[in-house]
Parts: structure tokens; sequence; C-alpha cells
């Protein structure tokens, strides 16, 4: 009498991001970098081989799909009450950090900044800034990244750039 062997293979269409993902690089570009890689086998996986995305290099859509993800996973571990407060249609807790901030879910899902700045002439980045927590490695490797690319500045000039796009909580 034979038997039979039998195994389950499961694929997931969407990678897992994680922070045990996000602490294995020491810089954000090439994390963002992995993770739409990530996401272009993930997606050329569940098509036909006629219809598979095969450039060489990857597109600024996908390393911007890939930021927004990375951001997201990074403010679901941090501030995952308020994202579910913001959800929920509702305002954030009086004793949340994040609560003199007037946060908001923009179009993407990520949580900004609100306030009074939405009549000023400001850039949309500028007015409401996509919120970090300053205990984070992305955090940390987001600033690195800043420092770098503008000639090793200074912390003054490093905050300056650093609040055109993000705003680091408890900074």
């Amino acid at each position: 009498m034979s038997t039979l062997k039998s195994f389950v293979l499961t694929i997931r269409t969407e990678p897992p991001v994680t922070e045990h993902i996000i602490n294995r690089f020491s810089s954000f570009q090439t994390c963002v970098n992995v993770i739409a890689w990530l996401y272009r086998f993930t997606d050329n996986s569940s098509r036909n081989k006629e219809s598979r995305l095969l450039p060489s290099s990857l597109t600024l859509e996908e390393v911007e799909h890939a930021e927004v993800i990375l951001l997201k996973r990074h403010q679901c571990v941090y501030f995952p009450k308020d994202i579910t407060a913001i959800s929920a249609g509702a305002t954030v807790s009086t004793s949340s950090q994040l609560h003199p901030l007037h946060p908001f879910m923009d179009k993407t899902g990520l949580i900004c900044v609100g306030g009074r700045l939405s009549n000023s002439k400001l850039s949309y980045q500028q007015m409401h800034p996509i919120i970090l927590c300053r205990k984070s490695h992305l955090t940390l490797i987001l600033v690195r990244q800043l420092h770098l690319a503008n000639s090793h500045a200074g912390p003054t000039l490093l905050l300056g750039l650093l609040s055109r796009q993000y705003y680091v909580s408890g900074a």
C-alpha cells in the first residue's frame, strides 16, 4: 500500500512589509527600491507571460507606490489607534500625541498634519506633511538620506528640509 503525500503552497499577492525587513537597510532609497522590486515580482507572478513587466529599471510609479507602502506600514505600527479613529471619521483622542496636529488621512491613506495652512500658498506637502514617529528606524534612515544628499547638512538645515514633506512627532 503506497501513501500519498501532499503539500500546500501559498503565494501572497502582497509582500509583507515588516519592521524586520525595514531594519535590514541603512539606506531609505535602497529600502524603497527593494520593496518596489518585491511588488513588481508579486505583480508579475500573478500575470501571464505576455503581460509581465520586464523593464530593467523601476518606474517612478513603482517607486512612489513602494514609498507610500513603507510610510503606511510605519504609521500602522506607531499610530494604530489614531488610524482607527481617523478611518472611522472621528477625531483622534485628546490623549494622543497627534491630537494638537489635527491629523487627517490623505488620498493615499497616509496620516498628515491638518490645520489652517490650507489657505496659504505653500505646496500641498508643505501644508500637510506626513507624520512620522521619531523612534523609528525608517525615520532614522530617511533623515540620514536627507543629511547625506544635502552635503552633510547641519541640524537646522536638516530640520528645514525634513519639514518640507514630513513632520517628525516628538522631534
